[in-house]
């Protein structure tokens, strides 16, 4: 320490651990005095998703970050998948010395079919209303009325399904 310090400051260096370790820090002047620093293993940070959002049968890359280097042998992260529609590695290792290790998610793909009937089923009931209100006849009660827009609805919907099934091309309604 300087003539007329007080104090005096240092650097300690450390390495990585895999789990909590103290060490004793003992200083001397006219007597000795300890003190203990615990060195921790690094946490797991938010793991992250690129692409967040995906389409079915598109993947996306997650990536594990740590709050500091992997000690020796590195650190093994376990994944686990909330959904039967993706999937991936059940463990992901981050290398001694670095702080980030990537994976790949898979996506299951859905048929496109399914996808474009339930915009088709949409589809068709709007336009049925549509067609229903203009159609409706003044006078006629409100319960036949109702009934006729469930008839034309679930008509429609019936030809398409059947034509789909029977894998012939179905236009978009008006």
């Amino acid at each position: 320490m300087g003539a007329g310090k007080t104090s005096a400051s240092f650097t300690i260096t450390t390495h990585p651990v895999s789990s909590a370790t103290k060490a004793a820090i003992s200083v001397t002047y006219h007597g000795t005095l300890s003190i203990t620093l615990t060195v921790d293993p690094p946490a797991l940070s938010a793991p992250s998703l690129a692409p967040a959002s995906v389409i079915g049968g598109s993947p996306s890359t997650g990536t594990v970050t740590l709050t500091g280097p992997a000690p020796k042998g590195g650190t093994v992260a376990t994944l686990t998948y909330g959904s039967s529609v993706a999937s991936g590695p059940a463990t992901v290792t981050v290398a001694a010395g670095t702080s980030k290790a990537t994976f790949t998610v898979t996506t299951k793909r859905f048929p496109r079919a399914s996808q474009s009937r339930s915009l088709r089923r949409t589809r068709a009931y709007d336009t049925s209303a549509q067609r229903a209100l203009q159609d409706r006849q003044p006078g006629l009660p409100s319960s036949d009325y109702a009934q006729d827009i469930r008839h034309r609805v679930e008509s429609t919907v019936q030809v398409q399904m059947r034509r789909e099934a029977r894998g012939q091309h179905v236009s978009k309604p008006d």
